[in-house]
């Protein structure tokens, strides 16, 4: 199954449902143009939505660690993982992975995160 991306702008962060299989190729370099568009455009957070990914190998796991694990925290944000599978969980934990990213059951759960990390707006 090839890559798919849905991005869902919130207000503290971008919601980014990922399906199919990271890996090297035409998948990697879509998560990693992806995330840097959004990046650039001003959006550090990152909620990555990882319940429907089938497979990560090494290369998935390069774009994760040194891009947008790099890009976001020099923009003065983050990613979080919601709902990984099993397989992609215990890849996380062994690589440790979970060391810098949170891992949320839901995505409602990633977005309060970030809700609440956000400044505050004055009024």
């Amino acid at each position: 199954m090839m890559l798919k991306i849905e991005v869902k702008q919130e207000e503290s962060c971008a919601v980014l449902k990922i399906s199919g299989r990271i890996m090297l190729g035409e998948e990697a370099s879509l998560l990693r143009e992806t995330a840097k568009s959004i990046i650039s455009s001003g959006q550090p957070r990152l909620v990555l939505d990882v319940s429907e990914v089938t497979y990560l190998d090494s290369a998935g796991l390069g774009v994760l660690y040194t891009k947008i694990w790099v890009w976001t925290r020099n923009a003065g944000g983050g990613f979080v993982f919601v709902q990984p599978q099993k397989k992609f969980l215990e890849i996380l934990q062994i690589t440790k992975l979970t060391t810098v990213a949170e891992v949320f059951s839901t995505t409602a759960e990633a977005v309060e995160y970030f809700r609440k990390k956000a400044p505050q707006k004055e009024t």
